[in-house]
């Protein structure tokens, strides 16, 4: 979205949308390096991007703003939740591991 000279208020709605659509259908799959570009992106839709139609939005683009912004954060944090998770079981297996390992070098001096 990188030149917005001729860009609407409409387009600014639509493309905030259709960007959030994409980061709910593809998160799942992002690096911490794709995170770190659309933190970027988002941060320009809710800051350079919002603030040239700031006066132009009405109360209903306002509330349609706020569901985007709670649907990206909520996004992050599913995100994060599912890293944590992922790592946490992956830390069980290796204690798992290592009481079985312990287990048979007690049992087999």
């Amino acid at each position: 979205m990188s030149g917005c000279a001729h860009y609407s208020k409409d387009n600014y709605l639509a493309d905030f949308t259709d960007f959030i659509s994409t980061v709910e259908a593809e998160y799942k799959d992002y690096s911490e390096s794709n995170w770190v570009e659309r933190d970027a992106e988002y941060q320009s839709f809710i800051g350079e991007y919002y603030e040239q139609y700031r006066e132009k939005l009405t109360s209903e683009d306002q509330r349609a703003i706020g569901k985007l912004k709670a649907k990206y954060q909520t996004i992050k944090v599913k995100d994060s939740a599912d890293r944590m998770i992922d790592k946490v079981g992956d830390g069980l297996k290796q204690l798992e591991g290592i009481i079985e390992g312990v287990t048979e070098t007690i049992s087999n001096p």
